[in-house]
């Protein structure tokens, strides 16, 4: 990752320096298609041409949509507030704790396991890939972002819309890695209005956050009931997302991404418990197959090199009531059902069928028979039951009804709303701490002035946006001192 980001590095500088050097075609660009560029930051400006909210009924459902948006807002800034409190007091401990940690061989007291305790137990965290989120998350993680960003600013734009101010200009910003939108608005008008309705349109992004987190909450419960058309949820087996790369279950053969696996043995799987309970039960039993006497005999060889050679895959020893050596994928085909094994011979369904059980090298070693969905042969792995738990590393309960779907959509799309919801929600908190740069700066100081005398008002203000603004510092500084 680190490549990727000094890459980007030198491409941002390369850019400021073109911007520097060639100031004069830089303006004509922006001016043309209003393309800027910062150190470390592109700038998209769109101008708006016109209003958006023109007729009175609508205008006067936007106010009362905002009026209560600002109710709701002004009653999170003592909440937000007492949250970074908290979480401060809560870094403080996992960085200081009261017991002194056990070392390791170095003496560090520390090591990569309770990092990873560490940032489990941190809620306020900074967007940094490959630390607090996995690389793979990236694309959904910069979209759910981007959303969030551009609904917060749609609410800003919107209500400064209802209140009949000039709205200047609206764009797209990419700061080093991170999209985002913004909107510009005519200060003088906004200064103009009354100040309640400064206050609807200073808490409208925080309002819109909010009833975004609520419909993605809403909706990430609602996944299996809205894909049902086209997706069997914990009913048809569960489909393979990610494999460990260089396990034993992967080859020619193996295990693939994408596969649906339905039953381990005789274990049926409806969805990802089920599958681990049935590695778990049946890793534990003593299973054979039964197998028709009379074809043990026909595919039996009497060579003792088909089972010596442990280069040979096609054939394995199995026991019954004789030893055999047999082809393992006929003889597993072949099976009629599974059978227990009781002392030296197995139960089977009639004297014709005879139980025979695999013999394996060592202890607990199992010969598993996996079915795998939509006509594909089963998967015959020998080995243990942890090679199969490590080996498959993600599961889903989503199996499509048609093979053009792909199998991974609906666990993206569960990403996609739950990083939704949390981004949506923390830029709701967040924004409304009086603090520096943000919306509650503008928020406390409308809301003191309202309250109090222009005197108190600044004194009031002032002491909440220098808290605020010293909390967030404070959290943000000692959370990347701990990852």
């Amino acid at each position: 990752m680190w490549p990727l980001f000094s890459i980007l590095a030198i491409l941002y500088a390369a850019l400021f320096l073109f911007k520097s050097k060639y100031h004069v075609l830089s303006e004509q660009i922006f001016e043309k298609y209003g393309l800027d560029i910062g150190l470390f930051q592109i700038k998209l400006s769109l101008s708006a041409k016109r209003r958006w909210v023109t007729n009175i009924p609508t205008m006067k459902k936007c106010k009362n949509f905002y009026k209560y948006g600002t109710i709701i807002s002004l009653v999170l800034i003592i909440p937000s507030l007492i949250f970074l409190i908290w979480n401060l007091y809560k870094i403080i401990t996992l960085a200081w704790p009261s017991t002194t940690p056990t070392t390791n061989q170095s003496g560090t007291g520390e090591n990569s396991e309770t990092k990873l305790d560490i940032r489990d137990e941190l809620i306020f965290q900074p967007v940094i890939p490959g630390v607090t989120f996995p690389i793979s998350d990236v694309g959904v993680y910069g979209f759910s972002l981007f959303l969030s960003t551009v609904f917060h600013e749609l609410g800003h734009a919107l209500a400064a819309d209802c209140q009949d101010v000039k709205i200047l200009g609206y764009g797209l910003l990419i700061i080093f890695i991170v999209p985002a939108a913004y909107v510009e608005l005519s200060t003088a008008e906004l200064k103009s209005l009354s100040l309640t309705d400064q206050l609807k349109v200073y808490s409208a992004g925080i309002w819109h956050n909010l009833v975004l987190s609520l419909l993605t909450f809403l909706l990430l419960f609602t996944v299996p009931t809205l894909l049902k058309p086209l997706y069997d949820y914990k009913t048809e087996g569960v489909g393979i997302l990610q494999l460990k790369s260089n396990s034993s279950v992967n080859g020619p053969s193996g295990l693939k991404v994408g596969q649906i696996l339905t039953a381990v043995n005789d274990c049926k799987v409806n969805k990802i418990s089920d599958f681990y309970g049935c590695i778990k039960t049946e890793g534990q039993s003593e299973k054979g197959f039964c197998l028709p006497k009379t074809l043990i005999e026909e595919i039996n060889c009497a060579d003792q090199e088909c089972c010596g050679d442990k280069n040979n895959g096609t054939f394995l020893s199995f026991q019954g009531r004789n030893s055999y050596c047999l082809p393992v994928r006929v003889a597993t085909n072949s099976s009629v059902q599974f059978c227990n094994q009781e002392k030296e011979t197995g139960t089977c369904i009639d004297e014709n069928h005879e139980c025979v059980k695999p013999v394996l090298p060592y202890l607990h070693e199992k010969l598993w028979l996996i079915k795998r969905g939509k006509g594909q042969k089963d998967f015959l792995f020998i080995g243990f039951s942890t090679d199969l738990i490590s080996g498959i590393e993600v599961l889903t309960d989503f199996v499509p009804k048609y093979d053009i779907l792909p199998v991974g959509l609906p666990v993206l799309l569960e990403k996609g709303l739950y990083y939704t919801c949390s981004f949506s929600l923390a830029l709701a908190l967040i924004n409304i701490v009086p603090c520096v740069m943000l919306d509650g700066q503008f928020i406390i100081k409308a809301l003191m002035e309202i309250c109090c005398s222009p005197t108190k008002a600044f004194c009031i203000s002032s002491t909440f946006i220098y808290l605020g603004s010293g909390l967030l510092l404070t959290n943000l500084l000692m959370t990347f001192m701990l990852l």
